[in-house]
């Protein structure tokens, strides 16, 4: 049987990333294999949780529970977990989770939109979505105001710090920008006063969409023959 230990639910993004990548422990601990056998090897996919709009980012098949890690800007994801043992029965398991800004337990903003490349569209100008709708208050208290800001990460001010180029509120929010390297910031205000800050660099096109993270099977010798019945 498949489980998923972690990653759980919310991961917090700490604001020393900058808009950069989280790096995330996946791991099976708790998965059995049928009864006599051992678990040969496991396999994680994790995808975008975008209706319409999923991408795979991330592949891996290790032989150990604990072996595989991903690193992924804050948003909205889908983790797939597939262990297969010495009989080649499979299980598998999915799960929902969000990279987040805020406090665990508490207020979260999450940037669900853009992901971390946008294909430009025709003409000057890439419409994109900004969509905060994974964001949630803590308990007891509703989300009352959503701030999106965009700054330009390559083209500097004179005093060498980014670009303002869009300011916008809404759960959900559009803008519409040239091709370039961006960080997208949004601030979540609550009912109790309090706040939630997330950050996230990417890009608009017209550069090729950059392949999903693959990792092989790990260079390492196959589970021995079970010689007595694995516990479970």
């Amino acid at each position: 049987m498949a489980m998923i230990a972690s990653p759980p639910q919310t991961v917090i993004a700490g604001s020393e990333l900058q808009g950069g990548n989280k790096s995330i422990s996946l791991d099976a601990s708790g998965s059995t294999p049928s009864p006599g056998h051992l678990i040969e090897r496991y396999i994680w996919t994790v995808t975008t949780a975008q209706p319409g709009n999923m991408e795979v980012v991330y592949n891996a098949t290790v032989r150990q529970a604990n072996a595989a890690f991903v690193e992924l800007p804050v948003g909205s994801y889908i983790v797939l977990l597939r262990v297969v043992d010495t009989s080649d029965r499979s299980s598998s398991i999915t799960q929902n989770f969000v990279v987040a800004g805020g406090t665990p337990g508490g207020l979260i903003a999450v940037i669900s939109q853009p992901l971390s490349y946008a294909p430009a569209s025709p003409g000057p100008f890439t419409t994109l979505l900004l969509d905060a709708q994974n964001s949630s208050p803590k308990p007891g208290s509703s989300i009352t105001q959503y701030v999106w800001a965009i700054v330009d990460r390559v083209n500097l001010t004179a005093d060498g710090k980014p670009t303002p180029v869009a300011n916008v509120t809404g759960r959900l929010a559009q803008v519409r920008l040239r091709p370039g390297a961006y960080q997208v910031g949004l601030l979540v205000l609550d009912s109790d006063n309090t706040n939630a800050i997330a950050q996230k660099n990417f890009v608009a096109g017209p550069m090729p969409r950059p392949p999903p993270g693959e990792v092989p099977v790990q260079d390492m010798p196959p589970p021995p023959s079970p010689s007595r019945r694995s516990p479970g």
